[in-house]
């Protein structure tokens, strides 16, 4: 069994951007967070103290849970508009009362770093990349093997599935509600679970010798876990990411590499 390292490809990643940043005008990644949920305040803490590390500039905007959208449109217009923001990530999930879809379409392509606005070209969904980047990393093909995905989010399943059909994978999509799900993961040679439900892909649910991916992200007793039970399944899996060290850095680094690629952009820079 191999640990695929997404912590020590980051830092590889981002080495080579600190050295692009300091070619270009000062960039700055702006947060919007409404609420208070604890995987998304790690998880932008993270993505602070990488941005200050590599020499971006960060700045968070925070509003309360129960803000009414027609407000939390009009403060993402000002975000927007305001040109030291160089590229602006909505912090998912947003509350329940709130249109993701409407508030997420605010955001111009130019600006968009998370590539969830519909015509983005510039850009792909960093967690997705990430792990398109992590198996590539470590030689492992998904051309014509079975690729089961649970998980149907905007941030990973979705577009993951769309990357892994371009080349070729034989997919299947899934989520955690499923009817009989293990019938679908066993089949997989390459398994990405990315659901947010702790411990959902257990050892009797992966095909010995199966790649499996770990995209989830909750706390648990404060402490951050993923979609797979790690110890069960490091028995069956021939790779296998960790939570934390895995997608999570991947994420936060193609994300960086996706604010740097905007800011060229916006300055024209080639």
């Amino acid at each position: 069994m191999i640990i695929l390292d997404g912590k020590k490809l980051a830092e590889k990643i981002l080495s080579k951007l600190r050295k692009e940043i300091k070619k270009i005008p000062p960039i700055r990644l702006a947060v919007v967070l409404v609420g208070n949920n604890p995987a998304s305040l790690n998880f932008i803490k993270q993505k602070q103290k990488t941005a200050e590390e590599i020499g971006i500039q960060f700045k968070l905007y925070r509003f309360k849970e129960n803000i009414v959208e027609q407000l939390l449109a009009r403060k993402i217009n000002e975000i927007v508009k305001n040109k030291s923001n160089t590229g602006i990530v909505i912090q998912l999930p947003l509350p329940k009362h709130i249109n993701e879809q409407k508030i997420l379409s605010i955001l111009p392509y130019e600006k968009d770093v998370d590539a969830l606005s519909v015509d983005n070209s510039i850009v792909e969904p960093p967690t997705a990349s990430g792990i398109m980047r992590i198996l590539e990393e470590y030689n492992i093909k998904a051309e014509r093997k079975n690729v089961i995905i649970v998980g149907k989010g905007k941030l990973v399943g979705k577009p993951l599935a769309i990357m892994m059909a371009k080349i070729g994978a034989n997919l299947i999509i899934c989520d955690r509600k499923t009817e009989n799900l293990a019938s679908k993961t066993l089949k997989a040679d390459i398994l990405v679970s990315a659901t947010g439900q702790p411990h959902l892909i257990k050892e009797n649910m992966v095909k010995k010798g199966a790649v499996v991916v770990d995209a989830g992200f909750s706390k648990v007793n404060n402490k951050l876990t993923g979609d797979v039970d790690f110890e069960g399944v490091k028995k069956k899996a021939s790779y296998i990411t960790p939570v934390p060290g895995g997608v999570g850095p991947m994420t936060i680094a193609m994300l960086m590499n996706n604010l740097i690629k905007l800011a060229k952009k916006q300055y024209g820079i080639h």
